[in-house]
């Protein structure tokens, strides 16, 4: 199901980050990337406090650079990683439908 933070997926990030990995945390990456890729801010309107939360965990760790007035730089590290996390939990790929293809 799209979206769904699965066992497997959770030991990945669990595994990278070095901590804990909700599912509010993954509800959360597209936001931060679309940010990153346009440049917009992280609007405080838009995000619960449990998120703004993950916001400032990620930022104490080093894998977000806050600057005035709500812009949020992720590493390039954290940002391919939130990319490959999305792309399993998100995105129906090519490969994914050969492989229902040939299941079929």
């Amino acid at each position: 199901m799209r979206g769904m933070l699965t066992n497997a997926i959770r030991k990945r990030a669990e595994l990278y980050l070095h901590r804990a990995f909700t599912q509010e945390e993954l509800r959360l990456y597209p936001y931060l990337c679309d940010c990153a890729i346009n440049h917009a801010r992280v609007e405080r309107s838009k995000i619960t406090e449990t998120e703004r939360d993950i916001i400032q965990q990620l930022e104490d760790e080093g894998r977000l650079l806050r600057t005035y007035p709500g812009y949020m730089h992720p590493t390039r590290e954290f940002y391919l990683f939130m990319q490959d996390i999305l792309v399993d939990t998100y995105v129906e790929t090519a490969e994914d439908m050969c492989a229902e293809v040939q299941n079929a």
